[in-house]
């Protein structure tokens, strides 16, 4: 009986760690720290200068992006994933100015990816 109980108990564990690589493979999930230096307007709303993290799920090309500073969500946007030209050698985010003069969030580039997050708002 002793025999069994090792290789049973292998092959259980082995079960366990694949079908928690499946699910974290599965859910898709993406997010990205994003530091603004200065104020910037998303989605209607001014997000003050600080630490944010974007997270969005799935591979787009349209996606739900949900902006949160210290666990608290700030806004629910929609954006579109795009694949750039070459891999951004900073993380970048791009702002334009409206007429009102204040900067509206346009892209966010990820350092070392060649994907980027483009907001509707934009």
């Amino acid at each position: 009986m002793k025999r069994f109980v090792g290789p049973f108990v292998a092959a259980v564990a082995a079960l366990v760690f694949v079908g928690a690589g499946v699910a974290w493979a599965g859910s898709n999930s993406h997010h990205v720290k994003v530091t603004l230096g200065s104020p910037a307007v998303l989605a209607g709303k001014t997000l003050p200068a600080g630490h944010y993290t974007f997270a969005w799920k799935g591979n787009g090309p349209e996606v739900n992006v949900t902006v949160s500073r210290d666990g608290k969500i700030m806004d629910t946007t929609q954006a579109k994933l795009v694949k750039e030209a070459t891999k951004a050698r900073y993380q970048e985010r791009i702002t334009r100015r409206e007429p009102s003069g204040a900067p509206l969030l346009e892209q966010l580039q990820f350092r070392g990816k060649r994907t980027a997050l483009v907001f509707k708002n934009a």
